[in-house]
């Protein structure tokens, strides 16, 4: 077997990995998204109850839709956070090669995202969610680089529907960025690589969802 060779397998098992990680997280988060809408439409009010009663109802389903959509957003910023650290793990070990959003990025593309996904986990981990300039070196970061506001707690983000959210495009974000990283470890490049903005996006999401399942999969138009 030729070194060329042994580096396009190893670029494989790599590809795989990605993958396997980013399908899990794309599939979870759209399900789960589609569930939250259907709790957001629930019919509250009973002809039966009294009006203090059925304000009550619509407060229940509006707080659980809310509370719901946090928590999705949370976790997908954290799992996404994941997709990268486990990728660089994986470049390490079998390439040899060290990424580091800040550090040792290689001019990936995408960086700022990749660098704001990273503090965004931070700051739910270990700021409870707060933005509070001089906390922590992320929460920083996201109020002086991105633009966040200091004081603001991420649910604020969440419910406005802050791009820093925005989990259906970061998803195809990540997934080019770790394949590059890939093609610069191993010299090899992912086909997908070659695709414009729009066919990129729309692979992604039929590459990690299985045709069987039935769920609707995001499109954009092609420029």
């Amino acid at each position: 077997m030729t070194q060329v060779d042994e580096a396009l397998l190893k670029a494989i098992g790599v590809w795989g990995n990605i993958d396997s990680r980013l399908g899990g997280l794309a599939l979870s988060y759209l399900a789960t998204l589609e569930k939250i809408n259907e709790v957001a439409s629930i019919q509250f009010a009973d002809d039966a109850l009294d009006r203090y009663s059925n304000k009550m109802r619509m407060k229940d389903v509006g707080g659980a839709a809310i509370q719901y959509n946090d928590f999705l957003h949370e976790t997908a910023i954290l799992s996404l956070a994941k997709v990268i650290d486990d990728t660089a793990r994986d470049l390490k070990q079998t390439f040899n090669f060290k990424f580091d959003s800040f550090d040792k990025n290689h001019d990936v593309s995408n960086v700022k995202i990749l660098q704001q996904i990273r503090c965004l986990a931070n700051v739910i981990k270990h700021n409870g969610s707060d933005l509070v300039r001089g906390s922590s070196t992320s929460a920083t970061f996201l109020i002086d680089e991105c633009g966040m506001a200091d004081g603001w707690d991420l649910g604020t983000l969440i419910l406005t529907r802050d791009p820093a959210f925005n989990i259906i495009e970061h998803v195809p974000t990540v997934y080019f960025s770790m394949l590059e990283l890939v093609a610069k470890a191993s010299g090899r490049s992912h086909p997908a690589l070659a695709f414009g903005s729009a066919d990129f996006f729309n692979w992604v999401y039929s590459a990690l969802i299985p045709d069987v399942i039935p769920l609707d999969r995001p499109q954009r138009q092609a420029e």
